[in-house]
Order: structure tokens, then C-alpha cells, then sequence
């Protein structure tokens, strides 16, 4: 009984290591995201949020970009674009990475944030997944949670 007990011990001991590994492992990894992310967002966040076509082309995936050209991507930065100017952001959280996603025969890691933003008109949660290769980052993803948006343009 004693050496089932003490098999047991151990056992329990390994699993919080390596519970205790995996949620290291996560918070550096979080945190070096967060960090290679803030000065993309602070240089580019206005224009994201601007949200005028023209502006917002080169910064998208062309899967981003065909899906606001459509009549329901041009209703939803009008919505969007009636939360006004950005006036500040706060609260960078990394969400999460998914690894080697072919986007357009390119391949690409997707990295997801969320942040507080601050607009004339109100603040709006954003979810945005970057999608980054060797050189490039352009935006996948972008979703706004907003008391300000009409109903129905919450994306």
C-alpha cells in the first residue's frame, strides 16, 4: 500500500511540474508577444481603426481585404468607423498563436491580441489576429466589441 501511495506521491509531483513548466513557458512567451506587438499596434493602431479602405489595404491579409470589400464588410466599417477618432489604447493582452497557417500560398504564424481602446465616442474592446512571416506583419482579424456600435454591426 504504502509503495501505491508513494508511486502516487510522484506522480502528483510530475504533473505540477510540468503544470508549473507549461504555465511558465506560456507567461514568457506572452510577455515577449506583447513586447515584439505594443510598437506594431502604437505605430499602426490609428490607421487600423481609421478605418478608411484606402489606408487599410496594405495593412490586411487578402483574405481581410476581400471580406471588407463586400457589401457587408463596407456596412461594417461605416458602423465601426462611427466610434470616432482612437484616442488611446490599454490593456495589450497576447491570446494565443497558431503556427504555419497558409494564407494565400504564403505561410504565416497568427497572433492574437485583445486591447481596450479609447475612442471619441466611446471605448471598444478589439480582438486582432496579426499574421506574421519572416518580414511581414498584416492584420487577419479584427473584432470590435462596442456598447456604441448599432445593434447587429457587433463583429
Amino acid at each position: 500500500m504504502n509503495r501505491i501511495l508513494k508511486a502516487l506521491g510522484y506522480l502528483m509531483l510530475t504533473l505540477a511540474v510540468v503544470v508549473l513548466m507549461v504555465v511558465v513557458w506560456f507567461g514568457i512567451n506572452a510577455s515577449k508577444n506583447i513586447d515584439r506587438a505594443r510598437p506594431y499596434f502604437e505605430e499602426n493602431l490609428a490607421v487600423l481603426v481609421g478605418w478608411e479602405p484606402e489606408r487599410l489595404t496594405p495593412m490586411l491579409t487578402p483574405v481581410l481585404q476581400a471580406q471588407l470589400r463586400s457589401q457587408e464588410g463596407r456596412r461594417y466599417l461605416l458602423a465601426a468607423s462611427e466610434l470616432g477618432a482612437l484616442q488611446s489604447f490599454e490593456q495589450l493582452q497576447y491570446l494565443g498563436t497558431d503556427t504555419g497557417v497558409t494564407i494565400d500560398g504564403q505561410d504565416y504564424d497568427l497572433l492574437g491580441y485583445s486591447l481596450l481602446a479609447h475612442f471619441a465616442g466611446g471605448d471598444a474592446r478589439l480582438h486582432i489576429t496579426l499574421a506574421q512571416s519572416d518580414d511581414t506583419t498584416l492584420v487577419h482579424d479584427v473584432r470590435i466589441r462596442a456598447s456604441a456600435l448599432p445593434t447587429g454591426t457587433d463583429q
